[in-house]
């Protein structure tokens, strides 16, 4: 089984407005040049939104993921330097990973998801929101983290295997919330 990652709301907030570089910057995989200034991965966590901090920091950059070091520890061995990017950074002096999944899969199904797309004449018609996603009755993936490819607006949909799930359960990590694909 399949599971549509999404940012618990109810933990303190990363604050990203400001900065030189946004989610699209982090999964820019396909321009060989790497545009993050690694000097300037620095954030601080909301200050007036005073709740619960979580060890997954939710934040404007999803589906990147910021990690503090005892999640990192946990889930590490999902991520991949070879397909993923990998940043060290820090939110309010705490050390943290920060992690774009570049695994990508072809899964989305057209038929029973319920979507909107962009009030514009094709192609520029695209998907604008998920409400309720699903994927291929049949879809397998070869990664246990990855996010959709179908087209541009999907590509930020961040999918989790039952495996992922269960390791993140069993860590007691928080900052995330699965929905059944």
């Amino acid at each position: 089984m399949y599971w549509r990652i999404r940012i618990d709301k109810k933990y303190t907030w990363v604050v990203t407005h400001n900065l030189p570089n946004s989610s699209i910057d982090y999964l820019s995989f396909e321009n060989q040049m790497d545009i993050i200034d690694k000097d300037l991965i620095r954030y601080d966590l909301d200050s007036e939104r005073t709740s619960v901090v979580s060890n997954i920091f939710p934040s404007s950059l999803f589906p990147v993921l910021i990690l503090d070091k005892r999640s990192f520890d946990c889930l590490g061995s999902f991520f991949s330097e070879s397909r993923d990017r990998i940043y060290n950074g820090t939110v309010s002096n705490v050390t943290v990973k920060i992690v774009a999944v570049g695994a990508e899969e072809f899964g989305f199904d057209y038929e029973r998801s319920q979507y909107d797309r962009y009030d514009l004449p094709p192609p520029k018609n695209r998907i604008r929101s998920v409400k309720n996603l699903r994927l291929l009755t049949k879809f397998k993936s070869k990664n246990e983290i990855f996010r959709l490819r179908d087209e541009y607006g999907l590509r930020f949909e961040l999918i989790c295997s039952d495996i992922f799930k269960s390791k993140y359960e069993k860590c007691k990590v928080s900052g995330l919330k699965f929905i059944e694909t």
